[in-house]
């Protein structure tokens, strides 16, 4: 997926913003890897993206075609359910109004309506530690894994993080070291800002 260069303008609440880096996120969660702010574009797409033709932008306009030929095609089924259900006739109507009486009455009518049988609820998204062996995680967690953007991890053993960048790429950390503005997708990481315990930082992406 394409990647876009940012910077954050976050001042008063992010490092990063205070000087200046330059970041990159994927286009679909351009936001600051420390802050979670979102980011203010700069140069342009970096990655896999086609060009041909001298003409750019070609990926934005596609977009807008598909969302105004998407909203079109929901506004068509939504005229064509209205005049299909005006058209049952009125025998529809006094089955309706039963049922829409017999909701109303009790207190579990309104969430009954709401939920049904087929229905999976949402996977509930909670805060707190996880030891992870090589360091302790400390932010959101869904379903006792890290998921979501903010966490910090307490590195307590010498490890090594696959950036997965076809090279073999590796970035080494050591107890003292910390990664803050953590992102984890489903307990694996995805990004983050490594502060040594030197005092050096890097933010990684994989």
């Amino acid at each position: 997926m394409a990647k876009l260069k940012g910077i954050c303008r976050n001042v008063d609440g992010c490092d990063l913003a205070a000087e200046k880096v330059e970041q990159e996120a994927e286009k679909t969660n351009f936001v600051c890897s420390e802050c979670g702010k979102p980011l203010n574009q700069v140069g342009g797409k970096t990655g896999g993206g086609k060009t041909g033709g001298g003409k750019t932008g070609g990926g934005d306009g596609l977009d807008m075609k598909k969302i105004i030929i998407g909203v079109a095609a929901v506004a068509v089924l939504c005229v064509g359910g209205y005049f299909l259900a005006a058209g049952d006739g009125d025998k529809e109507e006094p089955a309706t109004e039963q049922t829409a009486g017999t909701d109303k009455t009790g207190e579990g009518a309104t969430a009954t309506g709401k939920t049904g049988e087929g229905q999976t609820p949402a996977p509930v998204k909670t805060s707190g530690k996880k030891n992870l062996g090589w360091a302790v995680y400390d932010g959101p967690l869904s379903g006792g894994q890290p998921h979501g953007i903010g966490g910090e991890l307490d590195i307590k053993q010498n490890y090594s993080i696959d950036l997965k960048d076809g090279n073999g790429g590796t970035l080494e950390v050591a107890p003292g070291d910390k990664i803050k503005a953590a992102k984890f997708v489903n307990g694996v990481l995805k990004q983050g800002e490594l502060h040594r315990a030197n005092g050096e930082r890097k933010t990684f992406i994989i």
